[in-house]
């Protein structure tokens, strides 16, 4: 039932303490990049193994450290991929007419 309240939350918007954490803006662009994180989080502590291990570079044995390596590493790269790659594709939209269920469809735009 939690779930419930959370999400319906979610749609109208938080307010007081929480509304206030959730429109920090650390988290407003960690949420742009969260597709970013999700699909590269995975590759980046092996890539930055290999590159460390090439470039003959120590890297840490605190895990801790390491952790905050490799997720500064994974928001540089999502950070990247969603300036060189993301936005611009998003701005692609206005080729693609959205039409609500119900609605009768709309005539796209031919691209020129």
């Amino acid at each position: 039932m939690e779930f419930a309240w959370v999400t319906r939350r979610a749609a109208v918007g938080f307010g007081g303490v929480a509304g206030r954490i959730m429109t920090m803006p650390i988290l407003l662009f960690l949420g742009k990049l969260s597709y970013g994180l999700y699909l590269y989080h995975f590759f980046v502590p092996n890539q930055v193994l290999r590159v460390a291990g090439r470039l003959q570079i120590g890297l840490p044995t605190n895990e801790v450290v390491r952790f905050m390596i490799y997720s500064g590493i994974s928001i540089l790269v999502a950070a990247a991929s969603f300036y060189v790659l993301e936005n611009p594709i998003n701005k692609l939209k206005v080729f693609v007419p959205y039409v609500r269920p119900g609605e009768k469809s709309a005539t796209p735009i031919a691209l020129q």
